[in-house]
């Protein structure tokens, strides 16, 4: 005798759709999710505006990295990091760079692919996220790929701040692109971080930092900020934008710092009437 369809039966059913739709959305979408010391990341799959598939690493409603899929896989994807490749504008005073904060490894892997006399370090806070970015970001590809590239990069898990405060290393670069989610990390923006933070560079080298604006690129006080904290420590600081409308809403901004005039392209004039406030250690 057939058993009546009850509304327990209509509700399985339900449920055995709905779980049937979501794992087929997973796969399309490429997505995983991942518990990291700031929450849980997504990695998942998008396309750019060239329809062109693009993994990205989101965090706290953030995109913090992201690669392509194909040959162009150690290429940055985002405008901000490419634009990082501005330090390169100028000689630098040792083939030795710094990175603060390492994501997906981005910037990285486009260095050690295309800059064969340049060497990297990488301090990442999360021991999680490099794991991810070894898995899903290709880093552990690159290196076996390339043969000296375990020579030439350094990976570091600690504090970016901690490090720069323990360090005896001096770089011919530092390259700051750290952040919690959407939010920047404020203990490496203030006039005490920067003192040291220059300590670690040599003569003649380069500060660059990624800052972001707010409300969908009105509100730049904390770009302001920044680049008027960065002249009280630097006798030269320049901002160059970095549009980038297939990836967020915000705006960024490249601001690149040293005590010796480079002549970096793109940059953005400004005066006295765009600095704004000096970021602090608070008390």
């Amino acid at each position: 005798m057939k058993r009546p369809f009850t509304i327990a039966a209509l509700v399985g059913f339900a449920v055995g759709a709905t779980a049937a739709l979501t794992q087929t959305y997973l796969r399309q979408t490429d997505t995983h999710f991942v518990k990291t010391s700031k929450g849980i990341a997504r990695i998942h799959t998008v396309r750019d505006e060239n329809n062109t598939p693009v993994r990205v690493l989101q965090l706290q409603g953030a995109y913090e990295s992201a690669t392509y899929l194909d040959g162009n896989r150690y290429e940055p994807v985002f405008a901000y990091q490419q634009a990082f490749d501005h330090v390169f504008e100028e000689h630098l005073p040792s083939n030795e760079i710094l990175m603060i904060g390492g994501g997906g490894y981005a910037w990285p892997k486009h260095v050690l692919s295309t800059k064969p006399e340049m060497q990297i370090t990488v301090v990442e806070l999360d021991p999680s996220i490099t794991a991810l970015a070894r898995k899903w970001f290709y880093l552990d590809q690159l290196l076996e790929e390339i043969p000296d590239a375990t020579d030439r990069l350094k990976l570091i898990t600690a504090d970016g701040r901690n490090y720069l405060e323990g360090t005896a290393n001096r770089y011919a670069a530092i390259i700051n692109d750290t952040f919690t989610g959407k939010d920047p990390a404020l203990s490496l923006a203030t006039i005490e971080a920067l003192r040291i933070t220059k300590t670690s560079l040599l003569p003649g080298g380069i500060y660059a930092t990624n800052v972001v604006s707010e409300q969908e690129g009105e509100d730049i006080s904390f770009l302001r900020d920044v680049v008027t904290t960065l002249n009280e420590v630097f006798a030269h600081v320049v901002v160059i934008p970095c549009e980038d409308t297939s990836f967020g809403l915000e705006d960024n901004y490249l601001v690149l710092a040293s005590d010796l005039a480079h002549s970096f392209s793109e940059t953005l004039p400004y005066d006295d009437d765009f600095l704004r406030n000096v970021l602090r250690d608070s008390r």
